[in-house]
């Protein structure tokens, strides 16, 4: 297992969760119960920006001032999601140690990590590690399900180098957004940032980024309710620029079903929306990636439309075949897909198309009839859930392949053959 799916590993497999949380496995999101007033959420961020070092002891000791810098208050409920960038090359050994002094802290203060997200640098020989954790405090209103997540925009990984920094902090936000629509009946509640600069960052690229948070969060009726700012150690002028936000999330009604990734049956047909491929330039890394529509309004009118016929669900950003993947193992299932059924977007090659990533439509199961078109946007079938072990296969014609693990590598791999 590569250290950074190690370290994302542990933030989806803690063993020492109370009972008010509840995460569902390989989902994005993780469900809380927990006493709220979803309309004046605590909801804290800190960040913390640290020299890697050789000693598992120091690992864990940053792991533990990380979390005290979103707030160290002792809670009586409430959880933690945490955005770690690390340094290539760190050793698994390392990745547990760090995580380990994460969730002891986060357990002495009461607000226990359920969810994370992991990127690792792309800065040559950097020994940097950033740090963001959010926390969500339990109020004294009546329970709520909520559902808290984060997600990162690193120049150069996520928005080409050089780019205007609105668009980072934009698709930041824009990112989050679409892990909640994945969940089918959520709205978004509030959200919390952190972001860290260069030293010597112009005064104009600071708040270029924080308006790109700040806007977006407006548009999309979210409220910015916290954000945090750090500079990077080094003095390098092009040290990458990153956002990592936090969100959080409610059902659209108490009896709202989520769709979960581990909720499709054999049977069920698969579906896609939009149009997959061409999302983003491998040479520019420009694209419409960058400025995308979270497909919120699709998910609510197909929930509507559907109500318990929807099955599992998931945003198309790794790539389809990756996405489908998880679907699959997740539901223990096998997913067949017939190629020249997928919606592919005009001048890409449909096999390179389902492993390109960044689409952020919704691909989902579902039982009996399913509409065309959902606010606007089509919707397309593809292929069909059967009994099988986590594969999913694409039929191309007379020929099959596997498509499981087709898709983009978080580790700075690229696209997956």
């Amino acid at each position: 297992m590569r250290e950074f799916e190690l370290l994302a590993h542990v933030f989806r497999d803690n063993a020492r969760l109370p009972a008010h949380v509840t995460v569902p496995p390989g989902d994005d999101m993780a469900v809380v119960e927990m006493c709220a007033d979803p309309e004046r959420l605590q909801l804290t961020v800190g960040v913390a920006v640290e020299i890697a070092s050789s000693d598992e002891a120091a690992w864990r000791s940053m792991g533990r001032r990380a979390i005290c810098g979103a707030g160290s208050t002792p809670s009586n409920g409430g959880c933690s999601v945490v955005g770690v960038v690390l340094p290539n090359g760190i050793a698994g050994e390392f990745a547990l140690a760090l995580h380990a002094g994460l969730r002891d802290e986060s357990d002495r203060i009461g607000v226990p990590i359920v969810g994370g997200d992991v990127a690792v640098s792309e800065v040559p020989q950097s020994s940097e590690t950033v740090i963001c954790a959010a926390q969500l405090r339990a109020g004294t209103q009546n329970p709520h399900s909520l559902l808290i997540a984060c997600d990162s925009a690193i120049e150069g990984r996520h928005a080409p180098r050089g780019c205007d920094p609105f668009i980072i902090g934009r698709k930041a936000v824009l990112r989050n957004l679409s892990d909640v629509a994945a969940m089918g009946n959520a709205v978004p509640l509030a959200i919390a940032a952190g972001v860290v600069r260069a030293r010597g960052c112009s005064a104009d690229r600071r708040a270029r980024l924080l308006d790109g948070i700040r806007q977006t969060a407006e548009r999309w009726g979210v409220p910015l309710i916290a954000i945090d700012e750090r500079e990077h150690i080094g003095s390098a002028p092009d040290a990458p620029l990153i956002a990592c936000v936090a969100i959080v999330a409610g059902k659209r009604a108490a009896s709202s079903t989520l769709a979960l990734r581990s909720d499709a049956r054999p049977g069920d047909g698969v579906y896609v929306t939009g149009t997959i491929g061409g999302a983003w330039d491998a040479v520019t890394g420009l694209g419409r990636h960058l400025d995308f529509t979270p497909r919120l309004a699709v998910a609510h009118g197909l929930c509507d439309a559907l109500g318990t016929r929807v099955g599992a669900m998931i945003d198309v950003s790794d790539g389809l075949g990756r996405d489908l993947g998880h679907i699959a193992s997740m539901s223990r299932v096998g997913i067949d897909v017939e190629l020249a059924a997928v919606p592919v977007s005009a001048g890409c090659d449909p096999r390179a198309a389902i492993g390109q990533g960044e689409d952020y439509e919704l691909v989902f199961t579902a039982r009996g009839e399913v509409p065309r078109e959902v606010a606007g946007i089509a919707v397309t079938r593809i292929g069909t859930v059967r009994e099988g072990g986590g594969v999913v296969i694409v039929r191309d014609g007379g020929f099959t392949f596997d498509a499981t693990r087709r898709g983009f590598e978080h580790d700075g791999g690229g696209v997956a053959p």
